[in-house]
């Protein structure tokens, strides 16, 4: 009779921590995809925050291609302050690309030496 209590508790004893085994796995296989979920959360909100810490340079003058020449801009992007005899047909594609977004320049000096570059 000692032997078959014995048993019985030893074979009740592994079940139980068979079944506290099993359901704390199946516990944190469940919680897995809500973490995963916040970390992708909180990533994004990192780029986003890194992306809002970016410095955005004013421009004094902007450069963009018109009727077939350079023309530099005010900083507005739209005042002609004067037109360049410099043809857009002769730049290459990656320039033309650029000069269609419009290429900003912080001072005179910077403006009128990439003019230069180009004027040649």
């Amino acid at each position: 009779m000692k032997k078959t209590i014995s048993i019985c508790l030893f074979v009740g004893s592994v079940l139980l921590f068979a079944v506290i085994w099993i359901a704390l796995f199946w516990q944190n296989d469940r919680e897995t995809p809500k973490e995963v979920l916040q970390a992708e959360t909180e990533m994004t909100e990192t780029q986003e925050f890194a992306e809002s810490m970016t410095i955005h340079e004013s421009y004094e003058y902007i450069l963009k291609a018109g009727d077939g020449f350079l023309v530099v801009y005010e900083a507005d992007g739209e005042t002609v302050l004067f037109e360049t005899n410099i043809r857009t047909s002769s730049l290459d594609a990656e320039m033309s690309d650029k000069l269609r977004q419009g290429i900003g320049f912080s001072n005179e000096t910077d403006l009128y030496d990439f003019l230069e570059s180009y004027s040649s």
